[in-house]
């Protein structure tokens, strides 16, 4: 069950209090004096940024994930310009589509084993 918003102890162990949104922790903190201020009550602190081990982002988020998948996202338009090269050999164009081709295809069963059904189409 979600939390409504409001002020409670800091989640990272601070000594004060963290505001709650309903949704995320946000940069709003109070010291602690006493009870829990109320959400409009002057003298709320911004500090600095926000751990992500509390709100952690989901794996294809990462920027592992975004690298990989611009990497070879971008093969298809090299395979194009190698074949519209005219120097380049025909024997070295098949070699590197036919490489392409593979990484690609093991991309997407990597892709399906992190995650079961991504590709299916219904």
């Amino acid at each position: 069950m979600a939390k409504r918003a409001g002020w409670y102890p800091d989640p990272w162990g601070g000594s004060g209090y963290r505001w709650w949104n309903g949704s995320q922790w946000t940069e709003l903190n109070q010291p602690h004096q006493g009870p829990p201020p109320s959400p409009g009550q002057p003298g709320m602190v911004v500090s600095g940024p926000l751990s992500d081990a509390v709100s952690p982002r989901p794996w294809w988020q990462s920027w592992w994930f975004i690298v990989l998948v611009t990497f070879f996202c971008c093969f298809p338009l090299g395979i194009v310009l190698i074949w519209t090269r005219r120097s380049t050999p025909v024997g070295a164009k098949i070699v590197v589509t036919a490489a392409v081709v593979l990484a690609e295809v093991m991309l997407a069963l990597i892709l399906e084993s992190l995650q079961p059904g991504l590709y299916r189409i219904s």
